[in-house]
């Protein structure tokens, strides 16, 4: 009964940490949020990261849709609260890709995907990374 206890501990372990990830080999980090997501206007979602070693170049493949006012979407530095890319979009928005790169990112640090939107009725964030380099942590906490 041990062992198969700890075989089914195992596949559920493993299920988990390859949950994220999609056929090819990238790690998505994805937040959807609607009108009945959070009641303070803006509102503001985060989902943290980091990489396993340091890193001269990342670059993460972005998507973003929005049915509300206005939206921003920031990748920073934890501790430092320096941004490290941004974009904004008003109004709706249909679903748009987009490139990320990122510098300099190095292993041990927290980074944050940030979002921040007013008058939310829909919006969908997902950054894709190379699974390899780089695994979610746990929800950071509020400022």
């Amino acid at each position: 009964m041990k062992k198969l206890a700890a075989l089914c501990l195992a596949i559920l372990t493993a299920a988990c940490l390859t949950a994220c990830r999609a056929g090819d080999g990238k790690l998505s980090i994805a937040m959807e949020m609607d009108g009945n997501y959070q009641p303070e206007d803006p509102f503001v979602n985060a989902r943290l990261f980091c990489v396993r070693k340091d890193a001269a170049a990342l670059d993460a493949e972005g998507a973003f849709e929005m049915e509300g006012d206005s939206a921003l979407v920031e990748i920073k530095d934890k501790q430092a609260d320096e941004v490290l890319w941004s974009r904004a979009w008003e109004g709706a928005t249909a679903r748009e890709t987009f490139d990320i790169p990122l510098r300099d990112m190095e292993a041990g640090k927290e980074y944050v995907i940030e979002f921040t939107g007013t008058g939310i009725k829909h919006a969908l964030v997902s950054v894709a990374f190379d699974g390899g380099l780089v695994e979610e942590r746990a929800r950071p906490e509020s400022k």
